[in-house]
């Protein structure tokens, strides 16, 4: 699946990072993203907030899923992208308001990313 997703590093990174789920199943996820130049890479086993925007549906509000992670592998892919494979330790699920993140502007076209 690739879903919008804004990732945070919280013990490297002030601020998220804008990307995309290249794999997504239920123990962990892989996540493609452009790092900012000049921004400290996380170590294996660093801890992640990965706030995933989840498709539209007609039955239910907008919602996103909110995951707790561990980094397990960082490839890079190109000058300044990157694949983070991270293993999924807690989920949540929430409507998707304006109090609770900002992820509605996100799409694939707008994200920050490379696949």
């Amino acid at each position: 699946m690739q879903l919008p997703c804004r990732v945070e590093f919280p013990a490297v990174w002030s601020g998220s990072q804008s990307g995309l789920t290249a794999n997504l199943h239920r123990s962990g996820m892989l996540v493609a993203c452009r790092v900012k130049q000049g921004r400290e890479l996380p170590a294996l086993g660093a801890t992640a907030s990965v706030h995933i925007q989840l498709p539209p549906s007609q039955h239910f509000p907008p919602k996103f899923m909110r995951c707790d992670t561990m980094l397990l592998r960082v490839e890079q892919i190109g000058e300044s992208e990157f694949h983070f494979a991270l293993q999924i330790l807690n989920v949540d699920f929430a409507d998707l308001s304006a109090g609770s993140i900002q992820l509605m502007e996100l799409d694939s076209d707008s994200c920050d990313y490379v696949m």
